[in-house]
């Protein structure tokens, strides 16, 4: 009896709910006239304020959308996509050495080209042009210029463990070859040390495989190449073809461990046979090795290599030795615009060797010099120069440069 009592209030509730549902038109479903206003938005200021805001937005979404498709087609690479990069430089330089003037020297005009012909393939050149101290003279007319194809190269990525290239490169035996090459822009001093020109081969062609090896935080890396070895004039390489039935090869390791960030070690090995254009046949293994710590405070560079020469047909054995250390150090004021640097050289060279007997460089070298950067692109360098070639008196000479790229 006390819950029936208890439950006749909701009982009541129940049986109005029931009453306006029954009774309501459309089925119970009664409306309003505000009702119907919220419902017609172009009967209601509000709603239609913010239908024609959402109109204006999707709009701008629109047109938005279509401004990203435009970039994301702009952005997106064709092939092949060609780059330029241009170095030359202006030298005045006075000596006291026999039969050299003093004067002013337009320098290398060097072009750098590389190209993208896809994500994995792409190629490099390097041209310059050298002024010649013949021009105008002769039949036919020397002229002004020397052209030179320095490198030309296509590279094939595979990924950072194999990288296959083949052409024209600069001899990966030692480190200033391959990384300062043409442009004197790029180096901290106005000249490049004498053993880097004949006495290791400054140009190889053929093909080469290189790319990093697991070797954790020592970061080692490697080239591995086949190709013609020096022609008949040892400074140059067999761009028309080798002169021999025997190929150059070359193996190079490098490490930059993670410990020591800016420092590199490396050694390389170079083999080739030597024809002579009186018939005879050297066999020649070049070994090299580097050290440097690659920043600007300081500078370290050390480089060093054996040249070893021995006739195929019996005969005398020769080794050859050349090495130099060059210190810089740019100064932490005045915008840090200045660095001084010096360097000294030595090479040994058996004169006796007939692999060797056009080879002309001094036996010792002491270098002084500061390098200004006017801007980010253009340097002005002055160099102080103290040579000497065996059985000869010393050499002086003093050098003013400025270099650039554009």
């Amino acid at each position: 009896m006390h819950y029936m009592n208890g439950s006749k209030p909701l009982q009541l509730i129940l049986l109005m709910v029931l009453s306006a549902l029954i009774f309501s038109p459309a089925g119970g479903y009664a409306e309003t006239e505000s009702a119907r206003k919220i419902d017609e938005p172009e009967q209601n200021p509000t709603i239609q304020n913010l239908l024609e805001r959402i109109k204006v937005l999707e709009h701008q979404a629109s047109k938005d959308t279509l401004q990203d498709e435009i970039m994301i087609a702009e952005i997106k690479p064709e092939y092949p996509a060609l780059r330029m990069l241009g170095f030359t430089d202006f030298t005045f330089s006075t000596t006291d050495e026999t039969g050299k003037s003093t004067g002013f020297r337009e320098g290398q005009f060097v072009l750098h080209f590389s190209s993208a012909l896809s994500q994995r393939v792409s190629y490099f050149a390097e041209v310059s042009m050298t002024p010649r101290k013949d021009a105008g003279t002769g039949d036919p007319t020397a002229s002004g210029f020397d052209v030179e194809v320095e490198r030309s190269i296509i590279r094939f990525d595979q990924g950072d463990h194999l990288k296959v290239a083949a052409g024209r490169f600069h001899t990966p035996i030692n480190w200033w070859n391959t990384t300062f090459h043409h442009g004197a822009w790029l180096q901290t001093s106005i000249g490049r040390p004498e053993m880097i020109g004949a006495f290791v081969p400054v140009h190889f062609l053929g093909g080469i495989l290189e790319g990093n090896l697991p070797s954790g935080e020592l970061n080692l890396y490697y080239h591995i190449g086949i190709g013609n070895g020096r022609a008949e004039v040892i400074s140059r390489a067999g761009d028309a073809g080798d002169i021999n039935n025997t190929p150059a090869w070359l193996f190079n390791l490098t490490s930059r461990p993670d410990r020591f960030f800016g420092l590199q070690l490396g050694v390389a090995v170079y083999g080739d046979k030597i024809t002579k254009s009186n018939g005879r046949e050297f066999k020649e293994i070049i070994s090299a090795a580097h050290i440097v710590w690659n920043k600007e405070n300081p500078e370290i560079i050390i480089e060093g290599a054996n040249v070893h020469h021995e006739a195929i047909n019996g005969g005398a054995v020769f080794d050859h030795q050349a090495f130099y250390i060059q210190l810089a150090y740019r100064l932490p004021v005045l915008q840090a615009a200045f660095k001084p640097y010096a360097r000294f050289e030595y090479s040994d060279i058996d004169q006796a060797d007939p692999a060797f007997e056009m080879l002309d460089i001094f036996e010792k070298a002491a270098i002084a010099g500061i390098r200004y950067d006017l801007t980010t692109h253009a340097a002005l360098k002055f160099e102080y120069r103290l040579q000497k070639k065996k059985a000869l008196s010393e050499i002086n000479s003093g050098f003013a440069q400025v270099s650039f790229t554009f």
